[in-house]
């Protein structure tokens, strides 16, 4: 019963679709004004109710639901039952519909009276979108294949999804992916009706910015589960899909800035429809080329060469129609006017181009395997550190161009005389830049690294002033503070390996730490086996840190998990793993006591800073929402 009214809410969300995509053909008519908004909200309930649908079935274990049967177990908790409805391909796509249908709802229901014709015309946009993944999850990834005869019991959830990261990370970052759509639909309508004033600059906005903030939440989430469940004591491994989240959150963030120049001066503007286009193109490949088998990933999903082919021609067709109207209706856009060197508007012209330069140069790596293998038959794969000098190459002098922001005006008024201001707040960044990076015994890079990350801090001071540059302070503070965390952190970290028996004590780095494994403990959880270790740290000054890390088998899954033990501290995390000593035989593992265990300690800085800057960066980007800045003030 569950699986009908799931496939029949579908099949309903394609036909509202599809007529929502049709009615352009007949908007001359009385009728379309009230057909139009109908059948945009139309397909936003029934997509709901499949949503609703599947997650009922999960929370009910009908196993007669191939994805419950395929994703799923009774032994599991709710919250994971649950969590589970986006754990697999098919829920995955079935929640990027849903909320393609809520920013639909949105914006039908927040359309302003002067700019009905525009949000028309983005409403069949969207509606073409829908019916393409509608129809795409229908027919290929339907959640609601049914099994005969109905199975008593499910395959259970990969035990590294059972964690409460999978409840908040994939649907924020889709809410930041599926969001771009409608930037994605407006700037077409604004091509196409030749609007490019500061009043369409505003109205897209919040279409920007939220996507931005919740994609920047999103990859943070993402960051945060991984640092802890996969017990490697990294956040951020320069993963295909990792990478290709951070591709339109470069190009976003490049939009939102010159969307702002757009509101200011009513110039760049067709460089701000183009980075909408190019940001949702980029959403839907970081969201799909993983799951179209051509990448590697511990995200990968789809396992038919099917579903591959008819995600990237969808993509294909999507991408290629956006483009071709650029290009058709962006030379009737005014010209932007020039502007001079020392402006604002040129900051966010070169902060821009280094924004997509490091997109250019981190997605030529992901393809470059691809194309290698394809032309020399043989495997390669790029290495983590040219990302990080990638990165690093075109972020920091990026943060310091946006230092320099305070000294500079818009328009084509003279600097102003806080110039002298900027240059002293530089030389102090550069003095304590380079005393922290003594003290941490950092080199050169880590000096210029901390010292640009400080000279942004202190260019936010005079601005605080006024209470509406909040969201404006919060959001640069909390980038430069997320540069100088990573630094410490990529700079500061200490891993040990340390081989012990129960009750045994040994030093490491010199006698700096020492480590007591105190007791093990075996037991039961509802579904799964664990050894727990009582890990005792005790540091130079004397202090003694208690930690249980652990590891788990699941029976269902037949596989075996390293659960991290952190103790987190306002300067540093010490991050605790063990590792194998039930992989031999884990049901007599309570038995083998006395067996030799491997324990992994990780002293890492700053971590705590590192999430904080994150929260704080798309806490900045919601806060901006309700800020009266970005009306043009």
């Amino acid at each position: 019963m569950i699986a009908e009214c799931g496939t029949g809410f579908l099949c309903v969300a394609v036909l509202t679709s599809v007529m929502q995509a049709l009615l352009w053909g007949v908007r001359e008519r009385a009728f379309y004004v009230q057909w139009l908004p109908a059948c945009a909200l139309g397909t936003s309930v029934a997509t709901s109710g499949a949503f609703a649908a599947l997650m009922v079935a999960f929370a009910l274990s009908d196993f007669q639901v191939q994805a419950v049967y395929m994703h799923s177990h009774t032994l599991k908790p709710l919250m994971f039952k649950l969590a589970a409805t986006w754990g697999n391909h098919e829920g995955s796509i079935l929640l990027w519909c849903w909320i393609l249908t809520l920013y639909t709802a949105w914006m039908t229901l927040a359309t302003p009276r002067a700019l009905r014709r525009e949000v028309a015309t983005s409403l069949h946009v969207m509606g073409v979108i829908q019916a393409c993944f509608i129809a795409y999850t229908l027919v290929t990834s339907n959640p609601f294949v049914e099994l005969y005869p109905v199975p008593h019991e499910g395959r259970g959830l990969n035990p590294l999804l059972q964690d409460i990261g999978l409840a908040m990370h994939p649907p924020m970052l889709y809410f930041g992916y599926v969001g771009f759509a409608a930037a994605f639909a407006l700037a077409i309508a604004g091509l196409v009706h030749k609007r490019s004033d500061k009043g369409y600059a505003v109205f897209l906005y919040p279409y920007i910015m939220l996507p931005w903030a919740c994609l920047t939440l999103g990859i943070g989430l993402g960051s945060w589960w991984a640092y802890r469940e996969l017990g490697w004591g990294g956040w951020w491994f320069w993963d295909p899909v990792e990478n290709a989240s951070l591709l339109p959150w470069l190009t976003a963030t490049a939009l939102f800035h010159s969307n702002k120049v757009m509101m200011r001066q009513e110039n760049m503007q067709r460089w701000v429809m183009l980075l909408a286009l190019l940001t949702f193109i980029l959403s839907m490949m970081g969201t799909f080329l993983v799951r179209s088998g051509l990448l590697t990933s511990v995200h990968s999903f789809a396992s038919d060469p099917m579903r591959g082919v008819a995600i990237l021609a969808m993509i294909a067709v999507i991408a290629g129609a956006g483009l071709i109207i650029f290009f058709i209706y962006a030379p009737r856009l005014p010209v932007s006017t020039p502007v001079r060197f020392a402006s604002r508007e040129m900051l966010v012209m070169l902060n821009n181009v280094l924004l997509i330069l490091c997109m250019v140069a981190i997605l030529l790596a992901m393809m470059y395997p691809l194309i290698y293998e394809a032309y020399a038959g043989r495997s390669v794969t790029i290495g983590t550190s040219y990302y990080n000098h990638v990165f690093m190459l075109f972020m920091l002098p990026l943060v310091a161009l946006c230092a320099v922001n305070s000294a500079l005006v818009w328009g084509h008024r003279p600097p102003s005389a806080r110039t002298k201001r900027v240059v002293m707040q530089m030389l102090c960044a550069l003095l304590c830049g380079g005393l922290w990076a003594w003290y941490v015994a950092g080199n050169w890079l880590v000096w210029v690294a901390l010292s640009v990350g400080l000279w942004l801090i202190f260019s936010m001071i005079p601005h605080m002033r006024r209470v509406q540059n909040i969201p404006m302070i919060l959001g640069h503070v909390a980038f430069a503070c997320a540069v100088i965390a990573i630094t410490l952190q990529a700079h500061g970290t200490k891993h040990y390996e340390v081989v012990m028996r129960q009750g045994e004590r040994k030093t490491v780095s010199g006698d700096a730490l020492t480590l007591h494994l105190r007791a093990l403990e075996f037991g039961q959880n509802d579904n799964y086996l664990f050894r727990r270790g009582t890990l005792e740290i005790i540091d130079q000054q004397g202090t003694m840190t208690t930690l249980f890390p652990e590891e788990r088998f699941y029976p269902v899954a037949k596989k075996f998990t390293a659960e991290a033990d952190i103790k987190t501290l306002f300067t540093r995390d010490i991050y605790t793993t063990l590792k194998q000593s039930m992989e031999q035989n884990p049901q007599k593992a309570e038995s083998a006591t006395s067996q030799p265990l491997l324990i992994a300690v990780h002293d890492q800085p700053a971590m705590l800073w590192v999430w904080l800057s994150l929260a704080c960066l798309a806490g900045a980007g919601y806060a901006s929402l309700f800020s009266k800045r970005r009306k043009g003030s």
